[in-house]
């Protein structure tokens, strides 16, 4: 569930600074959903890891859930540092 909140958060927050780019007519706010998204997936995602006292004390469910989260925000992070990096570049295509 924690997953899918934060897929659907990237997506709000890139649609929120896009249509704020639009509407303000400078793209430069575009890039500034890249960097929320990328300390978001990395906060969310790992919080749990970050709490755990040692990696003896974590059942095998746990370390399921820490291989999915590690997908999860690297394909945050991705997402995140190419809007953060190309997303004033939208501006110009419109």
């Amino acid at each position: 569930m924690r997953h899918l909140l934060c897929i659907v958060m990237a997506a709000a927050l890139t649609m929120g600074f896009a249509a704020a780019s639009v509407y303000y007519d400078d793209w430069t706010l575009l890039p500034r959903a890249g960097a929320i998204i990328v300390v978001m997936g990395l906060l969310v995602e790992y919080w749990p890891l970050l709490r755990t006292p040692s990696v003896e004390t974590v059942s095998r469910e746990f370390r399921q859930s820490i291989h999915t989260s590690t997908r999860v925000t690297i394909s945050l992070t991705c997402y995140g540092t190419i809007i953060w990096a190309f997303g004033d570049l939208i501006g110009q295509l419109v």
